[in-house]
């Protein structure tokens, strides 16, 4: 069964990069610490399956929480959750369903609707997410 993605967007504001890269930094400098942010994404792609009820979700970014000393905290990955009055960034637990390849599901935990599996090349991205990077002259 091939995933059908939700294809409501959106673009993430100034203040919730912000607010992402603030709860990645380093507490006393205020600085993101190397490794600390994994992926970071500006525009928000609703993750869920088509058809899903109630707000729309995107996973935003990834990345380790600073800790003290040469290594990185816990990974962490924050989701803009949009949608009528709801608009914010959360950071909840990823989906603890597992498949039998070892791979958990994409989503996070509490999703509605289907598990999000990518098992090979059979899964497609999503809409939202394909584009074409233009070369500036």
């Amino acid at each position: 069964m091939v995933y059908e993605y939700c294809r409501a967007t959106t673009k993430l504001t100034d203040a919730e990069i912000v607010a992402i890269v603030r709860h990645l930094s380093c507490c006393e400098t205020g600085e993101v610490s190397e490794g600390g942010i994994d992926i970071l994404r500006i525009e928000a792609g609703c993750d869920l399956a088509e058809g899903h009820s109630g707000p729309h979700a995107g996973f935003q970014a990834g990345g380790h929480l600073h800790k003290p000393g040469p290594y990185l905290g816990r990974e962490v990955s924050a989701w803009l959750f949009w949608g009528g009055a709801v608009r914010e960034i959360t950071w909840p637990a990823e989906c603890p369903v597992k498949y039998e390849d070892g791979l958990s599901c994409l989503l996070f935990d509490g999703h509605e609707g289907p598990h999000l599996h990518y098992s090979g090349d059979e899964q497609a991205s999503p809409a939202w997410l394909s584009h074409k990077c233009r070369v500036l002259r």
